[in-house]
């Protein structure tokens, strides 16, 4: 594990929005302008939230040349996992948990749409389901099939940190 005091980044976020994934892209900037070598840490603690924003900090922090470190604590759900996997060192709690589940889009209430847009959202949904498969295959050392993933995600799997270090989607478990 790599700490480097000061230089840490808390998301403890229910729902991963625009507005929480630019306030840590903003400290993680700050930090890389002090000192772009030193490692950075990424603590997350999220029940997820929306595709596009956590992709842009995901893809963003992967071309960093600062290492960041990414770890996982309570639970690591949804899109949460997908940033967890930005880090190039990855470590969870012992009693963190990881949710990989099916795309799902959140309307307010009295919306209204036309057959189209329902299609439209319906290929969203796929889009990004299709993205979040490869994202974890690509990025764990040992991960299921493609087949067994996608049955995963359809049945709300929780992992246990035992099973992100199988994965490969941990590099460690933190001690107790």
């Amino acid at each position: 594990m790599h700490q480097t005091p000061g230089r840490t980044v808390t998301l403890w976020e229910n729902d991963l929005s625009t507005h929480s994934v630019k306030k840590v892209r903003d400290k993680i900037e700050e930090l890389v302008a002090i000192d772009s070598t030193a490692w950075i840490t990424l603590e997350i603690m999220s029940s997820g939230g929306e595709c596009l924003p956590v992709y842009g900090l995901y893809d963003w922090i992967r071309g960093l040349n600062t290492p960041i470190q990414t770890i996982g604590y309570g639970q690591v759900s949804s899109m949460a996992v997908i940033l967890f996997l930005a880090g190039k060192h990855r470590v969870v709690a012992s009693h963190c948990f990881f949710v990989i589940h099916e795309m799902a889009q959140t309307y307010t209430q009295n919306s209204r749409l036309d057959i189209s847009e329902h299609f439209g959202a319906i290929n969203s949904l796929v889009f990004w389901e299709k993205r979040y498969i490869k994202t974890i295959r690509q990025r764990c050392k040992r991960p299921p099939s493609k087949k067994h993933l996608e049955e995963m995600i359809k049945a709300e799997t929780r992992l246990t940190a035992k099973d992100a270090l199988e994965w490969g989607l941990a590099h460690e478990i933190l001690p107790k």
